[in-house]
């Protein structure tokens, strides 16, 4: 892409950043953990169509000049219906990747969605970004549901604005798409101190430690894969008065038993 040019679609951000990433090996190997999809990426070519499929509906004979994506979620004002999804590995490619990332998102308008697995608390996301921005605060049902009710405490006190519970992950997915060279690289990249927001392992407080480099999934990271239940959700509401979002709702023929708002 010529320099100087701003990128204006999808397509063109993600060839920049495939061309920035691809100077050195270190770089190379977090773009493969980025880009691509797991197995034979079904999931991800489905993503991708199921994006294409959405459109600006525009307003006709309005008699106004100036077009606004203006809209609201969850009560809350948006200047567009897009935001920033959870993601680790921030710091992979920027030490202070995640706050730059909500300082945009709060410059733009946009609401923005701090996972719990990566490397910055949510105390120190909320102290790095401007205080009018939207944030939501991304978490899982945890093995060790004090690691649960820790972030929700947190989320309340900082001011996020909702929880969004991912549902889909009780067991570890297949490294993306890549070989183990790759993961390994990916790996040595990960700062010393993951998962910053898990307090609890196997049943006791743990001790910070540099991430191993035999494995990607540490300890800590193993407290995300727990197979959870209604029950488990119904807990958790009644633990906290903000709105809770469930993300991964892999099929249409779910079965809604609470008042939970959904994304897919």
């Amino acid at each position: 892409m010529e320099h100087g040019i701003i990128p204006t679609s999808v397509n063109e951000f993600e060839k920049l950043a495939e061309e920035k990433m691809a100077k050195d090996k270190k770089h190379r190997a977090l773009w493969c953990y980025i880009s691509l999809g797991t197995g034979d990426k079904q999931t991800l070519e489905d993503s991708k169509a199921a994006f294409r499929r959405f459109r600006f509906q525009p307003r006709i004979l309005t008699a106004k000049m100036e077009r606004s994506t203006q809209t609201t979620l969850l009560g809350n004002p948006v200047s567009l219906p897009i935001g920033i999804s959870p993601v680790a590995g921030y710091s992979s490619l920027h030490p202070y990747g995640a706050t730059l990332a909500g300082k945009a998102a709060a410059r733009a308008g946009a609401v923005m969605i701090l996972g719990s697995v990566g490397n910055i608390s949510l105390e120190d996301f909320a102290e790095r970004v401007p205080s009018d921005g939207l944030y939501w605060a991304q978490t899982y049902l945890f093995r060790d549901k004090r690691n649960t009710l820790r972030l929700v405490r947190n989320a309340e006190r900082l001011g996020f604005k909702a929880l969004v519970v991912t549902v889909d992950s009780p067991v570890e997915h297949k490294g993306a798409g890549s070989n183990k060279e790759t993961m390994d690289e990916y790996t040595r990249t990960v700062v010393e101190t993951p998962a910053a927001n898990i307090r609890y392992v196997n049943g006791k407080e743990r001790e910070i430690s540099p991430a191993s480099l035999s494995e990607v999934w540490t300890e800590a990271y193993k407290e995300v894969f727990c197979c959870a239940n209604w029950e488990d959700l119904s807990w958790l509401q009644s633990e906290t008065k903000l709105p809770i979002i469930l993300k991964g709702v892999l099929s249409g023929e779910f079965h809604f038993k609470n008042s939970f708002s959904i994304v897919c």
